[in-house]
C-alpha cells in the first residue's frame, strides 16, 4: 500500500465506506485517542478524558509516562484548543478536520 508523506496509508474514500479508523502505523494509544474522538465527534476532550478512555483500568492518578503518551498521540490526531485549570486534565483537544 502506498504511504503518504506523513507515514500513514491513504484513507478509504470511495464514497461507500467512511475513511479508515485505524490505519496501519498507528500505535495502540494513538488508535485509542482516535477512537475516542470518533465516539464523541462533537465534543472537545481534555487530556484527562483521553487518559480515562485509553487506560480504563488505571486506578488513581496515572503516572507521567501515560500522560505524555496521550499528549503525543493527541497532538497527531487532534488540535490543541486551550488549557484549563478548573478541570482535571489541563489541555482541551478537538479532532482534526481532515
Amino acid at each position: 500500500m502506498k504511504r503518504l508523506e506523513g507515514g500513514q496509508p491513504p484513507a478509504l474514500t470511495d464514497g461507500a465506506r467512511p475513511a479508515s479508523v485505524a490505519p496501519r502505523g498507528y500505535g495502540r494509544v494513538q488508535r485509542q485517542v482516535w477512537r475516542c474522538f470518533i465516539a464523541f465527534p462533537a465534543k472537545d476532550l481534555s487530556t484527562g478524558d483521553l487518559v480515562a478512555w485509553c487506560y480504563p483500568r488505571t486506578i488513581g492518578k496515572p503516572n507521567r509516562h501515560k500522560w505524555r503518551a496521550i499528549r503525543r498521540a493527541a497532538a497527531k490526531v487532534a488540535v490543541r484548543i486551550s488549557r484549563t485549570h478548573t478541570r482535571p486534565g489541563g489541555v482541551i483537544w478537538r479532532a482534526r478536520d481532515e
